[in-house]
């Protein structure tokens, strides 16, 4: 996919993804979602394997021993994983 870019456009790509995923966007992005889901009442109607895959990417994301999960998401993911 990089190899059809110029070295200098490969390399923006690069450090914008590599801010992007370090930022927490798409973190954030699925506890909202779960949240949401769970407000509505959607994940509940979700199949018990899908909704434990939720809850273990949950899990993840509130693990105090990451490096990956700013201290902010842990905290929501947390709130959301007791909630839901």
């Amino acid at each position: 996919m990089l190899g059809r870019l110029v070295d200098s456009t490969g390399k923006q790509v690069l450090q914008r993804l590599n801010r992007i995923v370090r930022g927490g966007v798409f973190y954030k992005l699925q506890i909202d979602w779960l949240d949401d889901s769970h407000k509505i009442g959607l994940f509940k109607s979700l199949h018990p394997e899908v909704q434990n895959e939720y809850l273990d990417t949950l899990h993840h994301f509130c693990d105090p021993n990451s490096q990956l999960v700013k201290q902010g998401i842990k905290k929501r993911a947390g709130d959301v994983y007791r909630v839901v």
